[in-house]
């Protein structure tokens, strides 16, 4: 929303923007599962749920954003808090918070620097993951896990959120 706030040949106000995040709001239920009504279809939404990533909320806003507006050009994938929460989930996710925590553990330095890849011009990223982290990742599946998550995710050109230029 700051964003459309920034551009002065708009010349937006507050009820345009609260107008624009309604429309998103409206667009993305459409796009999201609906809320069961009944105890019956709590059941049944349990039984065919799947997990609903961080990942996955931020693809149903983009798509929100694109069916509103259907030449719109999404720039960037967020902040860094979000995206270091969606991390950080992960290394909890693999069963590395601990080593993460843990200032002496080669695993835990690991991990703390692929954080500072947030921190690179994006045309370093997938680069500086592949030639530094990679080739100096500590040898333990979970870490290939947490990489395989990195990789698919963010640091592919053809990932969900690739780094943008």
């Amino acid at each position: 929303m700051e964003e459309i706030c920034k551009t002065p040949a708009l010349n937006t106000n507050i009820i345009d923007v609260q107008r624009i995040r309604k429309n998103i709001y409206e667009t993305r239920k459409k796009i999201l599962p609906a809320n069961p009504n009944d105890l019956a279809g709590v059941h049944k939404s349990l039984d065919d749920m799947k997990p609903v990533t961080k990942e996955g909320f931020k693809m149903a806003i983009h798509k929100a954003v694109e069916v509103v507006w259907p030449n719109v050009e999404i720039v960037g994938n967020g902040c860094r808090f979000h995206l270091t929460q969606a991390w950080w989930q992960s290394v909890q996710q693999f069963g590395l918070s601990v080593d993460y925590k843990n200032m002496s553990s080669e695993i835990g330095q690991w991990i703390r620097h692929t954080f500072g890849l947030l921190f690179l011009d994006p045309h370093e990223v997938s680069e500086c993951f592949v030639n530094d982290f990679i080739s100096d990742c500590p040898d333990d599946e979970r870490l290939k896990k947490y990489c395989d998550y990195l990789t698919d995710n963010f640091i592919n050109e053809e990932s969900l959120f690739p780094p943008q230029y």
